[in-house]
């Protein structure tokens, strides 16, 4: 309802590249959304499982380490 009131009732399309009139075009952006989007997530994959593997190491260094700082 927005978008009707913002550029009026006689386009077809709200983006001009993805306008199904050009179905050539189309597909080519959303063939490259696609594989951006799952560029995107195999990085995030990558980042979380760094950090795990980062986190992991570093608690594996001070386990067992006795710590009497509190005792009188």
């Amino acid at each position: 309802m927005i978008f009707l009131l913002c550029y009026g009732w006689g386009n077809p399309f709200i983006y001009p590249v993805v306008d199904w009139s050009k179905p050539e075009q189309t597909m080519v952006v959303i063939t490259l959304t696609a594989l951006f989007l799952a560029l995107m997530h195999v990085l995030t994959v990558g980042i979380a499982t760094g950090r795990d593997a980062i986190a992991k190491r570093r608690l594996a260094l001070t386990t067992g380490v006795y710590n009497d700082a509190f005792t009188p």
